[in-house]
């Protein structure tokens, strides 16, 4: 490692030059959840089965997360974690709790029923108004490209449309810092481009730009003295009214789709016919 100390710091590590008079505040937007793993549907209702299921970090989150440790351990800085939630649990060892294990230097979870609506439109305006009322002064938002229950990946955007700042997702690594620029990899499909973004900005970061860390025993352990805030809509200027002002999604239902198997059966063969079938009844249904 090289380090050249000035009116400037500039850092070489890993092949990667960052260049910062300092780093602010990053801000790390998660979401509480549930364990798409352990969730299974119900055979008559064809109903998610939600009850026993254990809520955790977003996986995609979780990168996000670990990614802000980094660029803190190269660039210093604070890292704020924050999640917007119906659920009390959100503060435990599997929410905010495990968000200052893995590196957070503090957390917050906003409280309250709208969070259960699921509404991209409400969780960004509430996250923005965290940010511009409580954080203020920040230089980069990360947060995973998508979520593991939606899945819209529409929320990173719109903070940053609140906020009026440039957003961008897909991203698969952070090469550069520089002042008020960035200088990222994005991945689309087989292509991965490098472009560059000015700061501050969110950005949606995926699963591929790092391997995030398992907290050690004294990790969970520091954690516990890291502070850990409980905000209502009211502390950070929101109204309930603006809530339902600005919703635009409600769910009716959720029901998985039908699944009906065709029970073709091949048999009273040689094995060689039946093969010769068998690969023709996967042409037919478009397969091969």
């Amino acid at each position: 490692y090289l380090i050249f100390l000035n009116h400037q710091s500039m850092v070489f590590c890993s092949h990667i030059w960052y260049t910062v008079k300092s780093m602010s505040n990053i801000v790390v937007l998660f979401k509480y959840t549930f364990d798409p793993d352990e969730v299974r549907i119900d055979s008559k209702t064809r109903k998610p089965v939600f009850e026993g299921v254990n809520k955790k970090i977003n996986e995609f989150d979780k990168n996000a997360i670990e990614e802000a440790v980094r660029l803190k351990e190269k660039l210093g800085g604070k890292i704020i974690a924050v999640t917007f939630s119906d659920d009390p649990e959100a503060k435990g060892a599997l929410g905010a709790r495990d968000a200052l294990a893995r590196g957070a230097d503090e957390a917050y979870v906003i409280l309250d029923e709208s969070a259960g609506y699921g509404d991209p439109n409400v969780t960004a305006f509430v996250l923005s108004n965290f940010v511009k009322n409580v954080v203020k002064d920040f230089k980069l938002i990360l947060a995973g490209s998508v979520s593991v229950d939606n899945s819209t990946g529409l929320v990173p955007h719109k903070v940053a449309k609140l906020l009026g700042i440039p957003s961008i997702s897909y991203i698969v690594g952070i090469e550069e810092i520089d002042g008020d620029r960035a200088v990222l990899k994005r991945r689309l499909g087989s292509i991965v481009e490098k472009l560059e973004i000015s700061l501050p900005a969110v950005i949606g970061v995926e699963m591929e730009i790092n391997e995030p860390r398992i907290p050690k025993l004294l990790d969970i352990t520091r954690a516990r003295k890291k502070p850990l805030n409980e905000l209502s809509l009211e502390q950070i200027g929101v109204t309930k009214d603006q809530i339902e002002g600005i919703r635009m999604q409600r769910t009716i239902d959720m029901i998985a789709p039908e699944l009906k198997r065709k029970r073709i059966k091949i048999e009273d063969k040689t094995i060689e016919e039946m093969a010769k079938e068998f690969v023709e009844t996967l042409k037919k249904e478009g397969i091969l």
